[in-house]
């Protein structure tokens, strides 16, 4: 969902907090303009997922110097870089295998020649028509609006979604208010998925169950397919 994360953060200093954003499907999923956020005091984010760099790649910025010196001013792991600024705390951090860090560059310049404002219209234009396909077979009444989707088939309006969503189950395996359902029904539905190696998290939201799908550029739509087919399994 994409939150007015700047909004939000003015809201909250004006009440003293600090500001710390947990961006973990930020980077290329989202567009992330730092100088924009200028109420956040953190941001945290992962390379390894939409900007599909090697796992151990992360940002953590932070443009508050007094900040850097005092909650930041000591990593869980120390070494001999601690004392020499900011940068150099939190890289030299121990015996730290840096191939994930130098591959980085790699990544980045694949996306850069992409055109990442491109790649994001075509993973929510690619995401729409995976809702489509599953909401005819869970919610046909519903399948061709996408202004009626929320909340009868997504949680929240298609325009607040990034290039992923919550899906409301079919009936009457998703619950209802009558008959809700728990974080243990959401396992039950999950490691069904697992079995037909389908890997998609199930939330329990409300006592209704969704599915979480996520449309990056090597997806299709058959995947989509599968997955709704092996969900009406179990109803």
């Amino acid at each position: 969902i994409n939150f007015p994360v700047e909004k939000l953060a003015v809201q909250a200093k004006q009440a003293g907090m600090l500001v710390v954003v947990d961006g973990a499907h930020g980077l290329l999923a989202q567009e992330v303009d730092f100088k924009s956020l200028s109420s956040v005091d953190i941001y945290l984010s992962n390379g390894h997922k939409w900007l599909c760099c090697p796992r151990g790649v992360a940002i953590q910025y932070c443009a508050n110097e007094e900040l850097r010196e005092t909650i930041l001013r000591q990593p869980a792991v120390v070494s001999h870089g601690v004392d020499d600024g900011y940068l150099s705390r939190f890289i030299w951090d121990g015996c730290r295998d840096y191939s994930a860090e130098l591959a980085a560059p790699v990544a980045l310049d694949f996306w850069e020649k992409a055109h990442p404002p491109s790649i994001r219209a075509w993973m929510k234009a690619k995401l729409i028509d995976a809702i489509t396909l599953i909401a005819e077979k869970w919610h046909p009444s519903f399948s061709g609006d996408v202004h009626s989707w929320c909340p009868n088939v997504t949680l929240v309006p298609v325009e607040m979604h990034s290039p992923m969503a919550l899906v409301r189950l079919p009936p009457p395996l998703c619950g209802s208010k009558e008959s809700p359902r728990t974080s243990t029904d959401a396992k039950g539905v999950q490691d069904h998925l697992y079995k037909n190696f389908i890997e998609a998290p199930i939330k329990c939201i409300n006592g209704v169950l969704y599915v979480r799908i996520s449309c990056h550029v090597y997806n299709e739509l058959e995947e989509y397919d599968r997955l709704a087919d092996a969900i009406l399994k179990l109803t």
